[in-house]
């Protein structure tokens, strides 16, 4: 896989000119979190509505021929995921404490979700997710047509999960 890099340096799927969707949002997290540990506690226990919109993207997307995604499990292993395994309906491009890509590849549409963690102060880091998508057919486009106003407020809502504990 091809990667490519915005002016922050972040890893893209595409030349960012060429994208189709970008979306990138971040958030205060706990010292000592890792990127792998962010994932795992931000994709916990889903909500009832997105469990709900990963079983109606699944049974639409069925009848084109994609498969299903099923959206996230409950519990991840403990260990971080090596290049080339699979998190979620993810394949680990690379992990490290600092970060996590992600890449869901067929033949409509590349995502790749990038998390980096950076040293914010002594108590927490700023967690930043940049997702780009490069759609290859009509299909595509039109799955992200409604996939693209939702995907915000889905990582907003994931990422809370982390910042708040923070406060803790």
């Amino acid at each position: 896989m091809d990667t490519y890099q915005n002016a922050e340096g972040t890893p893209l799927i595409a030349p960012q000119d060429q994208l189709n969707f970008f979306h990138h949002a971040d958030a205060s997290v706990p010292q000592g979190m890792t990127a792998f540990q962010a994932y795992c506690r931000m994709t916990e226990s889903s909500p009832r509505l997105l469990r709900l919109a990963f079983f109606i993207r699944d049974s639409l997307s069925r009848l084109a021929g994609v498969r299903p995604i099923a959206g996230f499990t409950d519990t991840h292993s403990p260990s971080p995921p090596e290049p080339g395994q699979r998190l979620d309906f993810f394949e680990v491009v690379h992990c490290d404490d600092s970060s996590l890509h992600l890449l869901a590849d067929d033949r409509h549409l590349s995502v790749l979700v990038a998390m980096t963690l950076q040293s914010a102060d002594d108590r927490c880091h700023r967690l930043n997710i940049t997702t780009s998508v490069k759609t290859h057919n009509t299909f595509g486009r039109l799955y992200m047509l409604p996939v693209s106003p939702a995907h915000g407020v889905i990582v907003r809502l994931m990422l809370a999960r982390v910042s708040t504990s923070v406060m803790s």
